[in-house]
């Protein structure tokens, strides 16, 4: 079994940022996410605002299948407060690995509490680590300080912790903090 994938979606290239230096920090894999639908431009920004409030998944494509990795990082932008519809695709596809980790980079740093309830719902996991970002963080390199000590923790937690759990009733439950999101993750 190998150790871990980190996986990301990106549109504007931001999350790819967060996604390669995670990677680097925990001597990961890495596999980008690619949608078959274009979210490029005027158009495709509406598009994925569309997919995402609806909920749509379009087909995708990856490198590596995730099911051989101990442990997954999801990085993925926060769009309409929601999963994009690529990650959406790639969880249904892909199931509950054994231990999922969450990162959510978006342009305000607003309405993510529902993301992360989504990716509980839809992955199964309930609990998992998160790291939430601003695209300024990134942009400013800001995000430096939040990401070492997310991977520290994620490397932790990759020798102690126990897998996630999920729930027989497929529910995540809420475990929202004071800040409003799920899992007691780091927040940046």
């Amino acid at each position: 079994m190998r150790d871990v994938l980190v996986v990301y979606y990106s549109r504007s290239g931001t999350t790819d940022v967060v996604a390669r230096a995670l990677a680097t920090a925990l001597g990961a894999d890495l596999d980008r996410i690619t949608p078959a639908v274009s979210y490029a431009g005027a158009a495709g920004f509406v598009r994925g605002l569309w997919h995402a409030l609806r909920r749509i998944g379009p087909p995708i494509r990856k490198r590596f299948d995730p099911a051989p990795f101990k442990t997954v990082v999801l990085c993925s932008p926060v769009w309409a407060g929601r999963l994009p519809g690529p990650v959406r695709t790639y969880l249904q596809e892909a199931g509950a690995p054994p231990h999922l980790l969450g990162v959510a980079v978006s342009g305000s740093g607003g309405a993510q509490a529902a993301f992360f309830r989504d990716l509980e719902q839809i992955s199964g996991c309930a609990g998992m680590p998160t790291l939430s970002l601003t695209q300024r963080q990134v942009l400013t390199g800001a995000y430096r300080p939040s990401l070492d000590a997310f991977a520290q923790t994620a490397r932790r937690g990759l020798s102690d912790a126990a897998p996630a759990r999920p729930r027989a009733d497929g529910n995540a439950p809420d475990r929202s903090g004071p800040d409003g999101l799920p899992g007691g993750g780091l927040i940046a």
